[in-house]
C-alpha cells in the first residue's frame, strides 16, 4: 500500500510538471462536475445564505429573499406548497425568483415533500397568475427517510435549466417536471425508487393525421423530448425510466469505466491520463465514472486505482479450453485465429477453413446465440499432418503486464512432424472467456515449443 502511495505521489509530481494550463483545464472541468454531482452553485445574490434564513412565520419560510409556503404533516415532516406571493410581492405584477432553494429543515422539522403543483405555471399563487420564472432548483438533502416531488410540482416551468435533487429523494410523481422545455438533463440519486409517468423529459407536441376526407387534422399529444439525458446509476429506477422512454442514459457509477463501453480496459486508463494532463476534456458522465474514490476530485490516485483494477481483473480471468480434430478436405488458407463475439462471426470464420458443412454445424449447435450473450469465443484453426490424436496443447492464456497493453497472449505447444507428408486433418482450438472479463483488443497465439518426432 505504501509503495502504491509513493508511486502515485511521484506520478502526480511528474504530471503536474507538464504545464500550468493543466490546472486551469482541470478546474474548469471540475466546475462542470459540480452541477452534475449536486454541489450548490454560488447563487448567493439570489438565494442568500441558507444558514441566515429566517424562521417561519404563519406557515411562511424565508429562503434568501423569497418566501416559501409550507405545511406540517402529522407532526413529522414539512411539505413545501409554493411561494408566499402576498408577503413579498403584494401587487398583481409580482416578480418571482429565478432560483428556488428548498432547505433541509424548517423549525427543526425535516422537509420531506414538495406538494402537487407547488411551483407550476398552470397554478394560481394566491389568486395571482404564476409564470414560473425559475431557472435553477436546489433541494437540500434532509435527514428524513424519504422525499417526494409531487404531481406537476414544476409543470410548465419553461425556463428551468438546472436541478439539484436531494440524496434522500425516493419518489418523483407523474408530470412533476412536465413541460420543462429547457431542462435537457438531470441527475437522479441512487435513492429514487419510483419515477412515474411523464415525470421527466416530456412536453406537449402535436400529432397530425389524415381524416377520411383527406384533410389533415392536428391533435395535441404528450411527447418525449428528443435530446433529454438522464444521469444515474446502473440497475436503478433512473436507468429503467430512461430505457422505457427512449432517453439517453449515462452512468455516473464511480466504476473507472471512463469511456462508458461497459469494460475496464487500457482505453479507460489512457483517457483518464490524458484528462489529468489537460490534453482532453471529459463529459459529466465520464467525470463521475473517473472519480473512482468518489471524493469530488479526479487525480492520479484515481488513475493508479484504475490501473490496479484492470490488472486484478485480468489476473483472475476465468476460461475453458477445448480442442477438436477433423478429417476433411482443407481449404487453401493457412492457419489463423479470431476473436468471435457472435454466431455469425463464428460461421464466417469456419467457412474459410472447413469445407464440410456438417462440421461447421457442430459448432453452430455448440455455440448458440444465447452463448454469445455472456461469452467471447477465441477460435484457432491449425493444419495437422498426422493421422493420430491432436498433437496440440494450449499451455496458458495470459495478459502481459508490459507494454502489450490491451493484448491477450495464448501460448500453445504443437508436437507433430514438420510438413513432410500430406495434410490430412485440421485442429480447431476453442477458448471460452466470460464477456465481462474479456477486455482485450488483440489476441496473439504464440507457439512456445516445437518437438520433432
Amino acid at each position: 500500500m505504501r509503495k502504491n502511495i509513493i508511486l502515485c505521489m511521484t506520478l502526480c509530481a511528474i504530471l503536474s510538471a507538464y504545464s500550468t494550463g493543466t490546472i486551469m483545464n482541470k478546474t474548469t472541468a471540475y466546475a462542470e462536475q459540480m452541477t452534475l454531482t449536486g454541489e450548490q452553485p454560488s447563487y448567493a445574490e439570489n438565494i442568500g445564505d441558507p444558514a441566515a434564513t429566517t424562521a417561519s412565520v404563519s406557515g411562511t419560510y424565508k429562503s434568501g429573499r423569497y418566501g416559501l409556503l409550507y405545511s406540517l404533516n402529522n407532526d413529522e415532516f414539512i411539505t413545501i406548497n409554493g411561494y408566499n406571493a402576498d408577503l413579498y410581492y403584494p401587487t398583481i405584477d409580482m416578480v418571482l425568483p429565478d432560483v428556488i432553494y428548498i432547505p433541509k429543515e424548517i423549525d427543526n422539522y425535516p422537509v420531506g415533500r414538495i406538494g402537487s403543483g407547488a411551483f407550476a405555471s398552470t397554478e394560481l399563487v394566491q389568486n395571482k397568475a404564476s409564470s414560473c420564472t425559475v431557472e435553477d432548483l436546489i433541494i437540500d438533502s434532509s435527514e428524513y427517510d424519504s422525499f417526494t416531488i409531487g404531481v406537476g410540482a414544476f409543470q410548465g416551468c419553461k425556463r428551468l435549466r438546472r436541478v439539484k435533487l436531494p440524496e434522500n429523494l425516493t419518489v418523483i410523481e407523474k408530470e412533476a417536471f412536465f413541460e420543462c422545455d429547457r431542462l435537457k438533463e438531470i441527475t437522479i440519486p441512487k435513492s429514487v425508487t419510483s419515477i412515474e409517468d411523464h415525470a421527466l423529459g416530456f412536453i406537449w407536441g402535436e400529432v397530425i393525421i389524415k381524416d377520411e376526407t383527406g384533410d389533415f387534422i392536428s391533435y395535441p399529444s404528450i411527447m418525449p423530448m428528443a435530446d433529454f439525458t438522464i444521469y444515474g446509476y446502473k440497475g436503478t429506477e433512473a436507468e429503467r425510466y430512461a430505457k422505457d422512454n427512449g432517453f439517453v442514459f449515462e452512468s455516473i457509477d464511480p466504476s473507472g469505466d471512463v469511456n462508458g463501453d461497459g469494460e475496464l480496459t487500457m482505453k479507460d486508463n489512457l483517457l483518464l491520463q490524458k484528462y489529468i494532463l489537460g490534453q482532453t476534456k471529459l463529459s459529466k458522465g465520464q467525470m463521475a465514472r473517473a472519480d473512482i474514490f468518489n471524493d469530488g476530485s479526479i487525480n492520479c490516485f484515481d488513475l493508479s486505482e484504475l490501473k490496479r483494477s484492470i490488472i486484478e481483473k485480468r489476473s483472475s480471468m476465468n476460461y475453458s479450453i477445448s480442442i477438436d480434430q477433423h478429417f476433411s478436405n482443407i481449404n487453401e488458407r493457412f492457419d489463423s485465429n479470431a476473436i468471435i463475439r457472435s454466431k455469425n462471426e463464428m460461421i464466417d470464420f469456419l467457412e474459410d477453413y472447413i469445407s464440410r458443412k456438417d462440421i461447421a454445424e457442430i459448432y453452430s449447435s455448440k455455440y448458440t446465440n444465447e452463448f454469445f450473450e455472456d461469452n467471447v469465443l477465441l477460435m484457432g484453426s491449425f493444419l495437422q499432418n498426422c493421422g493420430g490424436r491432436p498433437a496440440y496443447n494450449i499451455d496458458s492464456v495470459i495478459s502481459p503486464s508490459s507494454s502489450a497493453g490491451d493484448s491477450l497472449l495464448v501460448c500453445y505447444t504443437s508436437n507433430y512432424p514438420a510438413l513432410a507428408v500430406d495434410v490430412i486433418s485440421r485442429v480447431i482450438a476453442q477458448i471460452v472467456i466470460p464477456k465481462e472479463q474479456f477486455t482485450f483488443d488483440n489476441v496473439y497465439w504464440t507457439e512456445v515449443n516445437i518437438c520433432l518426432n
